[in-house]
């Protein structure tokens, strides 16, 4: 039996997700000194959840940022906000008061949303694309670099949202819990 997710609910429910990814694009703006024109973190009922119009670069490398910039920002926070949930094992976490328990599921649902939408959409990755035309760089490192994200995250774009971003978000939760034991 195959359980259709309306893509706009799972946005609704992860939106912290959204709200951190078109702000990983803004950081990566104003770090590399991109104007930004227009921004909007979360948009309720329309086809897009949210996005980020800004200028455009002809520096491969500042865009290869911006249109990456959710996957490293959303899988640091991520990993980060899920660990302290992760590491508590089920033992401790039936003896945690009620305040510390609402925290710890707080935090975890904050890192899982947050991990569900590391991934950067098509678009973000067809500007990308764009300017790699215009502009091919001169390094061969930063192609490389370049060609294993774009494809890894292409790849992960064909299957329906609600599989791969899940359990991405999980195994994120779980490296550093699996770093320190």
């Amino acid at each position: 039996m195959f359980i259709f997710f309306p893509l706009q609910l799972i946005a609704f429910v992860t939106f912290p997700g959204v709200i951190v990814h078109e702000m990983a694009h803004r950081f990566f703006c104003d770090l590399i000194g991109i104007p930004v024109y227009e921004a909007e973190y979360f948009l309720i009922g329309e086809k897009k959840a949210g996005y980020i119009r800004h200028a455009t670069t002809s520096n491969v490398g500042h865009q290869f940022l911006i249109s990456i910039g959710p996957l490293i920002i959303n899988t640091l926070l991520c990993a980060l906000l899920t660990f302290p949930f992760m590491i508590v094992n089920s033992v401790e976490l039936a003896t945690q008061s009620p305040y510390s328990l609402v925290a710890l599921i707080a935090m975890a649902w904050l890192g899982f949303s947050i991990g569900m939408h590391a991934f950067p959409s098509n678009q973000d990755l067809n500007v990308l694309k764009i300017v790699y035309k215009n502009n091919v760089p001169k390094s061969m490192m930063l192609r490389f670099i370049i060609t294993i994200v774009v494809s890894f995250v292409r790849s992960v774009n064909i299957v329906p949202f609600f599989f791969l971003e899940p359990i991405y978000a999980y195994l994120i939760s779980n490296i550093l819990p699996m770093i320190m034991a």
